[in-house]
């Protein structure tokens, strides 16, 4: 599980722009990588360089990634989409130190793309999620994630014995 980012065309409703992408993802797939999609991705990788670290890069037919094994972030440019996703792996001052890392990214990546980075976890634009409430998400999903769970409706049919 993780914590998502979907770069979309500004100015759209979110709902209507991500309806659009899917329903594109199900047609005939496009030619990828696009001259555009190079382009962005050149850009937008290049602008990145300084604040990921130990990254690893990853080119195939349908996608490209780009991964910061330190933080687990990847940053994934497919046909029809360009989105970042961010484990849950992080709690507590880590997801504070995270969300100031998400919100220089996001605002690299949006000056880089004339994109905006939504966050489908608020259903608004991720630089507009008010400060600490990412933090907090991470933190709670991470909680939950953790916390044992109790025994299904079925749980005592099947207990050893």
């Amino acid at each position: 599980m993780s914590f998502d980012i979907n770069f979309l065309a500004s100015g759209r409703p979110f709902a209507e722009t991500i309806a659009e992408r899917e329903l594109a993802a199900q047609s005939d797939p496009q030619d990828f990588p696009s001259e555009a999609d190079d382009a962005r991705w050149q850009a937008t990788t290049a602008a990145l360089a300084s604040l990921w670290s130990n990254v690893e890069h990853f080119e195939g037919p349908t996608h490209r990634e780009m991964t910061d094994m330190a933080r687990g972030a990847q940053l994934t440019l497919g046909a029809n989409e360009l989105s970042l996703s961010v484990p849950y792996w992080h709690a507590g001052a880590d997801a504070a130190s995270i969300e100031a890392w998400l919100r220089e990214v996001v605002s690299v990546i949006e000056q880089t793309t004339g994109l905006v980075g939504y966050n489908p976890q608020s259903d608004s634009r991720f630089l507009d999620t008010p400060p600490g409430q990412t933090a907090e998400t991470m933190t709670t999903h991470l909680g939950n994630l953790a916390a044992p769970k109790k025994p299904g409706m079925f749980g005592r049919f099947f207990r050893s014995r």
